[in-house]
């Protein structure tokens, strides 16, 4: 069953675990350095915190990377209800009338904003992957420290944030709780064995870290793992990845005037397209948000390798958005398509399975989605949407299988208000009509999904005449 997270998050209930890190926000006074491992929900527990205590910790900013801006809107949109803004370009707006319960600016732009968000009366600041503040010396991080200095609550966010130099630490644990960190060199010199050389002080080592690591603890981090957490997390659990397109002014194009747009990008098929117009346009929009999300999969699959040390399998259909994947994803991966003989299929099972620095597998999810066992992984990730329900829980079972020892998570990348979100939706109550035939119970009208999807075509087309 593939999650309609509209539907679901008016039954969704915080996992024990992220109930205790809401608790433990809360007990750290709103500051704290949330550093659970990737996959584990820090981003809901701070919008948790956020709705639980709003007259408190409203409007809240929250700096991010730039990629991560649209998930943040996202998430407080649908599970928070709290309304955002995304801030974008150099140059600040002269006014804005109302306030958002959330701003949302990437790290990039803190610097240029600087003047107008100090004129917001925010009472929290967030540093979603604080990590990025680790140089004392930059802009952004001098930037962020004073506008921490304004704020009532300070959160840092980091999955990785302990497998840094302790050095690096220092600007988030200086911006959360500057009474206990007032001073980078007295903290080098503690924990970092700070010594003196040529060029001055240097902090590159480590010392002293078990008195470290008990005062972050005691005093402002939370700090879970999903080993640690296992007993609260179900066998398989399916996740929705909000995406970000490139080029949504082309979508939207494609979309509502497909003909004028295709003679624009492929003139010689728009004679065999108009006879079959809807028909054309279904497949032609699938494939442009595969397209144009592709950056936002690759940015947050590399994230999740720097964070975690699991293995994912990738799926795709085209060989556009396989070619791809190969090229960006930085960690060592193998491929399997429709192009690859059965002894190399083989050959890419078994390098995968068990050589330890072979972290990803890309498949095409025809070829690589059946037949095969790669329950070395437990992360499942799902690029491009198909017509079959059944198509995506053949590969979520590549890792979810007999013998499977941890919990398997599937991810969704999906781009809300276009039409991969209408079939994903679809798809979610077609398997509920299969699953009433298969496991008993009151049965439901089946649904044509290819004919809501051209409905949904024949909608947009209609809106513009």
């Amino acid at each position: 069953m593939i999650l309609n997270e509209t539907e679901l998050i008016k039954k969704m209930k915080p996992f024990q675990y992220q109930k205790e890190g809401v608790w433990r926000l809360e007990k750290f006074n709103g500051r704290a350095f949330l550093a659970d491992e990737m996959g584990l929900g820090k981003t809901m527990q701070v919008l948790w915190f956020l709705k639980r205590k709003k007259i408190h910790t409203l409007p809240a900013i929250i700096v991010c990377p730039a990629a991560v801006k649209f998930t943040w809107e996202y998430h407080a949109r649908i599970h928070a209800h709290l309304n955002s803004m995304m801030c974008e370009g150099r140059q600040p707006p002269e006014q804005l009338i109302d306030i958002p319960s959330l701003i949302l600016i990437n790290y990039d732009l803190i610097h240029y904003w600087e003047r107008w968000l100090e004129k917001i009366k925010y009472t929290t600041i967030v540093f979603d992957e604080s990590t990025r503040l680790g140089n004392p010396r930059t802009k952004r991080t001098k930037t962020a420290i004073r506008l921490a200095r304004r704020a009532k609550n300070v959160i840092g966010m980091s999955g990785t944030g302990l497998n840094n130099r302790p050095i690096e630490l220092w600007p988030t644990l200086n911006a959360i709780r500057p009474d206990l960190f007032p001073n980078r060199h007295a903290f080098g010199q503690k924990f970092c064995k700070g010594k003196m050389s040529p060029w001055g002080w240097e902090y590159k080592g480590a010392t002293k870290t078990k008195e470290l690591h008990q005062i972050l603890q005691q005093n402002m981090m939370i700090r879970r793992t999903k080993k640690e957490v296992l007993k609260d997390l179900p066998p398989k659990t399916r996740r929705i990845i909000p995406c970000e397109m490139d080029d949504k002014k082309d979508y939207e194009h494609a979309k509502n005037n497909f003909l004028s747009w295709l003679q624009k990008h492929q003139p010689g098929r728009v004679l065999t397209a108009s006879k079959a117009e809807q028909i054309s346009k279904l497949g032609y929009l699938l494939r442009l948000v595969a397209k144009n999300k592709l950056a936002s999969v690759i940015d947050w699959t590399n994230q999740f390798l720097a964070e975690t040390d699991e293995k994912i399998i990738l799926f795709g259909i085209h060989k556009e958005t396989i070619k791809t994947l190969d090229e960006k994803i930085n960690e060592k991966h193998v491929v399997i398509n429709g192009s690859t003989p059965a002894e190399k299929r083989k050959q890419a099972e078994d390098i995968f399975n068990n050589q330890k620095e072979v972290r990803v597998l890309i498949g095409n999810l025809h070829a690589a989605g059946i037949g095969i066992n790669l329950q070395s992984a437990s992360a499942v990730g799902i690029t491009e949407l198909s017509w079959r329900p059944a198509d995506f829980t053949q590969a979520e079972d590549r890792a979810h299988r007999l013998g499977q020892k941890n919990p398997t998570t599937c991810y969704y990348f999906v781009v809300p208000g276009t039409i991969e979100e209408t079939l994903c939706s679809l798809l979610q109550n077609k398997q509920k009509t299969i699953s009433k035939i298969l496991d008993g119970g009151e049965q439901e009208d089946d649904i044509d999904i290819f004919d809501r999807l051209i409905e949904e075509c024949m909608t947009s087309d209609e809106a513009v005449q």
